[in-house]
């Protein structure tokens, strides 16, 4: 067997509400090897700790840093810290469906030529354990985003899209090689990572949600916290990064690209649209549909070119 042990890296920061259900879902995987959970808590300030070490688990260990880091160097100390040769990550508030591990295991028992394997995500409810589901005109919907490959089992995030790193299982010296996170890359180090992988080893991917993704009002991709111009700029520099490496380039210099990344008026319109519509898909799963609805005929109001983005972002959305 190719995999003899995985270690799952948790970053926590203030997470006392979600922590627990998101180590739990990888304490119950339907996976026979052994997973280690490293949990590396970012200087949190409420119970998130405490609740860390009630779980009594052996196979749970926290490393708790001396000040706060952020994702991506915590991210990388625990990679340091991991015992075994493959390696997965999940967020504090997110959940893992629990096939994940073994279905992204059967794939690389079966492809000895693949290194990593990701996959889709659906939408967690509010209860903070299940995949949400809305209702609309007595039809259930639930829509997860999966990348549409065409060749399965086998990934290129270039052409394919990135995933999220919350469904990745990598072999650890992949990471090593690409040197792990940018430490230094605001807000887009995660598909960041995932494109760098692509470019060095045989990536795959599962057409299917393997983790349940929060949508929350306080989390810090919420859609009043990102900052545009971070935003913005950090996934500017990646998709030029991108194209420099793949013409035999140098990647331009990261700290001076975004210093001095002016992004254009409708590139910001664009993103603002892009985030009120998150809102209201934030709304619908918190706050129930009558408040999206209501959200929604406010901003549309404001906004009327808003119904045609909702158009397509519904046709993306795959209802399971």
């Amino acid at each position: 067997m190719r995999i003899e042990g995985i270690s799952v890296v948790v970053t926590s920061f203030n997470g006392e509400a979600w922590i627990r259900a998101a180590i739990v879902s990888i304490l119950e995987q339907d996976l026979a090897c052994p997973v280690e959970v490293i949990v590396i808590d970012d200087g949190s300030i409420d119970s998130t700790v405490s609740i860390i070490q009630s779980l009594d688990d052996a196979r749970v260990q926290l490393i708790q840093n001396s000040t706060n880091l952020g994702t991506a160097k915590s991210r990388n100390v625990g990679i340091q810290r991991a015992r075994h040769q493959w390696i997965a990550f999940n967020d504090q508030d997110d959940v893992w469906l629990p096939h994940k591990l073994s279905r992204q295991c059967e794939i690389i028992e079966d492809h000895p030529e693949i290194d990593g394997v990701a996959g889709g995500y659906a939408r967690l409810a509010k209860d903070g354990l299940t995949r949400w589901t809305g209702r609309v005109f007595n039809k259930l919907w639930s829509p997860c985003h999966t990348p549409a490959l065409e060749e399965p089992p086998y990934y290129f995030p270039a052409r394919h899209g990135t995933c999220y790193v919350q469904s990745l299982l990598v072999c650890r010296n992949a990471l090593q090689l690409i040197g792990g996170f940018r430490e230094n890359l605001p807000i887009a180090y995660d598909p960041d990572l995932i494109i760098r992988l692509g470019e060095v080893i045989k990536l795959a991917a599962l057409e299917e949600p393997v983790f349940l993704y929060r949508l929350s009002h306080t989390s810090i991709t919420g859609a009043a916290n990102l900052n545009t111009l971070e935003f913005l700029s950090g996934f500017a520099y990646i998709y030029a990064a991108q194209e420099a490496r793949a013409s035999g380039q140098h990647e331009p210099d990261m700290n001076e690209f975004i210093k001095n990344y002016k992004p254009g008026a409708r590139e910001i319109e664009q993103f603002k649209k892009s985030q009120i519509l998150r809102n209201i898909n934030t709304c619908w799963i918190n706050d129930g549909l009558f408040y999206a609805m209501l959200t929604a005929c406010q901003q549309v109001l404001r906004h009327p070119s808003l119904i045609g983005m909702m158009a397509v972002r519904m046709r993306w959305w795959k209802k399971e």
